[in-house]
C-alpha cells in the first residue's frame, strides 16, 4: 500500500530554530528564513567584533551550502545554531567571478587555502 504526506501550503511560524533537515524531499518548493539573532548582535558571530577571517577560503568538509544567506554575520550565527554538527563555515559573496556563493557550512575545520579569496570570509568555532 502506498501512503504518501501532502503538506498544505502556507507560511508555517516556529518558536525556536530546528536543526536543517537534509533529509526533506521538498526541494524548490519550499522556503525557510530566521530573524535577525541574538548571534549576530553578541557573542562570538557579533559585528563588528566578531572574529572573521577575511579574503579566507576554507574548501572542503561542506555538508550544505544556504544559498540564502547573505551576509558573513548570518553565516557565522548558522553554524553556533547546529550545534556540533558545525564546526567552521565559509562565506562567499555574491557576484565572486569564478565561485558558488552562500554560506558553507562544515563538519570540520577545514584547512585555509593557499590561494586568496578576496570576496570570502570564513569562521572556526
Amino acid at each position: 500500500m502506498f501512503m504518501s504526506t501532502t503538506v498544505a501550503a502556507g507560511c508555517y511560524l516556529k518558536a525556536n530554530i530546528p536543526p536543517i533537515n537534509e533529509g526533506s524531499t521538498c526541494g524548490q518548493t519550499c522556503a525557510s528564513g530566521i530573524k535577525d539573532s541574538s548571534l549576530i548582535l553578541n557573542g562570538p558571530c557579533a559585528f563588528p567584533g566578531g572574529t572573521y577571517e577575511l579574503a579566507v577560503d576554507r574548501p572542503g568538509s561542506t555538508y550544505i551550502n544556504l544559498t540564502s544567506i547573505r551576509t558573513h554575520p548570518k553565516c557565522c550565527a548558522m553554524c553556533q545554531m547546529e550545534g556540533n554538527k558545525c564546526q567552521s563555515w565559509t562565506f562567499v559573496r555574491e557576484g565572486a567571478p569564478n565561485r558558488i556563493s552562500g554560506c558553507f557550512l562544515k563538519t570540520q575545520v577545514a584547512p585555509i587555502s593557499s590561494t586568496p579569496c578576496v570576496p570570502c570570509t570564513s569562521g572556526k568555532k
